[in-house]
């Protein structure tokens, strides 16, 4: 796999394999990722490794990710599929480069509002990529990151409705209401009662 990949050909190979197999049906991705997962271990292990690194030049380029990363990162998530189902550990589908040079801030927060968005039923059209959408490309390290970010928005949010709580509960409609309307009885019985002594 390694010497089908290697140099500027072997990468084009790669992309445009890359491109196939995001392209294929579900029922065909589901065969071939089962025709994966009875592959020799090492056959697996040697295209994450061979896509991830490609993967990795690619974004230390340009750090974006275009539809042929996305395709990427489709394909390498068929591999991890197989993978899961074969027993490969984990870090074979690791990207260091990934997990070392994401904006966890961002990529968390992006992924928080897509996931409270589908939670609530909406229909998520767009709201940009995350990686936390492939959380197999991160290692250890990265994913303790996202744990801190996640407790520290957490906290923020707890901060902000204990504040939002205290004002409402210093702001009683209710009462506002009852002093509004005694204020105006207390306007009419006057004005009743001048009439009255008149």
């Amino acid at each position: 796999a390694n010497q089908l990949m290697a140099g500027e050909r072997g990468t084009a190979a790669a992309r445009a394999l890359c491109r196939v197999l995001a392209a294929l049906p579900e029922p065909a991705q589901q065969q071939l990722v089962s025709w994966l997962a009875r592959c020799p271990h090492e056959i697996l292990v040697r295209l994450a490794t061979t896509l991830n690194k490609i993967l990795a030049d690619d974004l230390k380029a340009r750090p974006v990710v275009t539809p042929g990363v996305r395709e990427m990162l489709d394909s390498l998530q068929l591999l991890q599929r197989a993978g899961s189902m074969s027993g490969a550990d984990a870090e074979v589908f690791y990207n260091d480069f990934i997990s070392d040079h994401m904006d966890v801030a961002t990529d968390y927060r992006t992924w928080r509002t897509k996931q409270i968005a589908r939670e609530r039923g909406a229909v998520v059209l767009g709201g940009g990529f995350s990686f936390c959408e492939l959380p197999f490309l991160l290692n250890p390290a990265a994913k303790a990151r996202l744990l801190h970010e996640e407790a520290n928005i957490i906290m923020q949010e707890h901060v902000s409705n204990g504040l939002l709580r205290h004002f409402m509960g210093a702001w009683n409609p209710a009462g506002d209401q009852a002093l509004f309307a005694l204020s105006k009885s207390s306007r009419g019985g006057g004005g009743g009662g001048g009439g009255a002594a008149a």
